[in-house]
């Protein structure tokens, strides 16, 4: 079985786990990110539902249409990842109206560019349908334009910003967040990786694009923390807006009555200016406990 055969196998199972988890995020909408959780995986189901139609157009001009189709998905998805990260880790100044926009410069000139491709070359340079067996083609681009590296740098920014806004929160949040953000993390970067390596042609004989197919690994991650760890059902921006805000002192301690988490006002209880004590026995520092 060669790679675009398998491709084609495993893609529709790979939309189909990506449309669950999207479809339960729409059940979560009210929770801060779920929208943009959804709209992410959405874009990933439409990543792999468009590549398959590249392999099964019979018609070369399709071949190219759908190819092109793919860009829509690819610019918008790290778009959603990025604002999902910002609303989840409380980052929200930058999702208001006016400055959301700016975020889908890039994107729109990328999609618009693929689209005429023909006329420039920004995208791809040289691209040919070539068959890759009895039943499937391809869209083989021998290298491509300058604007492609705008795209792809750019996309790989506001992935890896995502990846950084929420392992920062994981070390500044409790452990049962922490399970939440282990699972995020990988799902984040774990893409990226198979596109790096696609691009930069790390494998020998690696001629199809398996980008998307990692996306839908990424959202069984997703689906993990979902499912297991209650992704969309506690978020740290509670805690943080909540917790934080309380005029009471709140200490949360593990089973070995070691402090995992402590707020404001309990830091001036005891006079802590920072979070030395965290991990450490809580008896130490209150007796009475």
């Amino acid at each position: 079985m060669d790679q675009y055969t398998f491709f084609v196998i495993v893609a529709p199972v790979a939309a189909l786990i990506t449309s669950v988890a999207a479809l339960y995020a729409w059940q979560r909408r009210i929770v801060p990110g779920a929208i943009m959780i959804m709209l992410d995986l959405l874009c990933v189901t439409g990543w792999l539902m468009s590549s398959s139609a590249e392999l099964l157009s019979r018609n070369p001009n399709m071949v190219v249409v759908s190819a092109k189709l793919t860009y829509l998905f690819i610019a918008s998805a790290p778009i959603f990842w990025a604002a999902f990260a910002m609303q989840y880790t409380g980052k929200v100044k930058w999702l208001s109206f006016p400055r959301f926009l700016l975020f889908w410069i890039v994107p729109s000139l990328t999609f618009m560019f693929a689209q005429t491709n023909e006329l420039h070359g920004l995208i791809w340079e040289s691209p040919e349908v070539i068959f890759v067996n009895q039943n499937l083609r391809f869209l083989e681009v021998p290298s491509y334009g300058s604007w492609f590296w705008v795209h792809a740098i750019y996309s790989y920014t506001l992935t890896f910003l995502g990846a950084i806004l929420i392992l920062r929160e994981h070390f500044r949040v409790a452990e049962i967040y922490r399970k939440q953000s282990r699972w995020l993390v990988a799902g984040g970067v774990l893409p990226l990786v198979f596109n790096l390596a696609y691009i930069l042609k790390i494998f020998p004989g690696l001629e199809k694009d398996f980008s998307s197919i990692a996306y839908a690994f990424a959202g069984i991650v997703f689906s993990i923390g979902v499912f297991r760890h209650g992704l969309l059902d506690i978020m740290p921006i509670a805690r943080n807006t909540i917790v934080e805000s309380m005029k009471e002192g709140v200490f949360v301690v593990d089973k070995e009555s070691r402090l995992i988490d402590i707020n404001m006002s309990a830091r001036k209880l005891l006079l802590l200016t920072d979070d030395s004590i965290i991990g450490k026995q809580i008896e130490k520092y209150i007796p009475e406990i």
